[in-house]
């Protein structure tokens, strides 16, 4: 049931932070993934994954007691200089240069009973979080993350709602509903990353237009050409000719 706060960290604080219990035959895997690319993924600061999971462990031994056996911890990133010291303050196994960022345990610590656990204060903070997410809901809400995703790998944009859905871990009409809420619809949230997109590539002056209309998932050149015009009063080939002349 707690598992949730990591869905309100992600609207209300960081919208790349995305952690996903796994619960296997006898481990659970708590996995702090990147929401975007696989390049994104990859350029994910040590320091970030650190801090994420020093903040899990603190909460976690103070719902299960301080002796708590919380099993042990992997990172993605080759161990530093001085690696000596983390078993120490993580107060665990510490392993380097594995497949994912997790922290690995025994999946019956998931039907334990919580020392530290106050069910009435949980609602109350349930409640207030709820409050927080209608209060603001464009501050950093789900075009926002939608907005970062295709920021972070413009190979998306010709991929449809499915492929947003799969790395924002919703069903597309879970997806879809969310964005209404927000005021705004799938269509138009990649309407803007076309735009931008198609922007930023006339401007830097690569490939032809054929080869961007493709990237972009339009059928063809003229659908791209149409769309362009909407968005911006002016044909593709005048806007790149008005981008070299300013340039």
């Amino acid at each position: 049931e707690a598992s949730r706060v990591f869905e309100w960290v992600r609207e209300l604080i960081n919208p790349m932070l995305d952690v996903r219990l796994e619960e296997k035959a006898t481990t659970a895997h708590l996995v702090l993934l990147t929401q975007g690319s696989p390049q994104a993924a990859t350029d994910i600061k040590p320091y970030f994954c650190e801090t994420t999971f020093a903040s899990i462990l603190k909460f976690a031994r103070g719902l299960m007691g301080e002796q708590a056996n919380l099993g042990e911890l992997h990172f993605r990133h080759i161990a530093p200089p001085y690696a000596a010291i983390y078993e120490q303050h993580f107060r665990m196994p510490v392993r380097f240069a594995q497949a994912r960022d997790e922290l690995i345990f025994d999946r019956r610590l998931l039907d334990l009973p919580l020392e530290g656990g106050f069910p009435a204060l949980h609602r109350q903070a349930e409640y207030r979080a709820d409050q927080l997410l209608r209060q603001q809901p464009r501050r950093a809400g789900l075009a926002a993350s939608i907005d970062s995703l295709y920021a972070n790998d413009s190979s998306l944009i010709r991929q449809g709602i499915e492929a947003i859905a799969k790395s924002l871990n919703l069903h597309p009409r879970t997806l879809q509903r969310r964005l209404r809420e927000e005021g705004v619809s799938f269509a138009e949230v990649h309407d803007r990353a076309r735009y931008r997109a198609a922007m930023a590539s006339l401007q830097q002056g690569t490939g032809n237009l054929e080869e961007l209309s493709e990237h972009l998932g339009f059928s063809d050149r003229r659908s791209f050409t149409r769309a362009f015009k909407r968005w911006s009063g002016v044909s593709p080939s005048r806007f790149r000719s008005h981008a070299k002349v300013v340039e």
